[in-house]
């Protein structure tokens, strides 16, 4: 499921969440840039929301209070900086940090060269419906990585031709 449909979802069968604040969670989630980043100014967003503005820091706030967000910036002149925070994926190990979910075409691969021939990190290019992201993962890392995805019986690495 899309992490941000799954956020809506576990907002919408909340039951401390309410109406008002639900609809400032869906504006949220249609508003937020491609890492769950949303800044705004509080009449843009009520606007939005179709509630009142002198209520979107209450909203905001409760959203912070259950969870749901992580606030960045509030001011109380008008604008706002909040974080979208995803719910842990069942098969991730636990942490207490929010994750994001990349989901896209890999574009390529980058193995810089160093002196000895090996690189200490491999970069990743990950092309998705709003951006490109760079993913750098440690060398030991990446072997695993390819090892996991390598068919039973095989060998990670090609057999030496002989």
């Amino acid at each position: 499921m899309n992490p941000r449909l799954a956020w809506l979802s576990s907002i919408a069968a909340d039951p401390r969440v309410s109406v008002h604040t639900s609809r400032f969670a869906v504006a949220t989630a249609a508003l937020a840039d491609d890492r769950g980043r949303l800044r705004s100014r509080m009449t843009s967003m009520a606007d939005a929301c179709q509630i009142a503005s002198r209520h979107m820091v209450t909203h905001i706030e409760r959203l912070a209070e259950l969870g749901y967000v992580k606030i960045e910036d509030l001011t109380r002149q008008g604008r706002f900086s909040i974080q979208i925070v995803t719910a842990p994926d069942d098969a991730a190990p636990a942490k207490e940090k929010s994750y994001f979910e990349i989901a896209g075409t890999l574009i390529a691969t980058i193995d810089p060269p160093l002196p000895n021939g090996r690189s200490k990190s491999i970069s990743l290019y990950v092309e998705s419906d709003q951006a490109m992201t760079k993913v750098v993962i440690p060398r030991s890392d990446a072997e695993a990585i390819a090892a996991a995805l390598a068919p039973a019986g095989a060998h990670a690495a090609p057999p030496a031709l002989g």
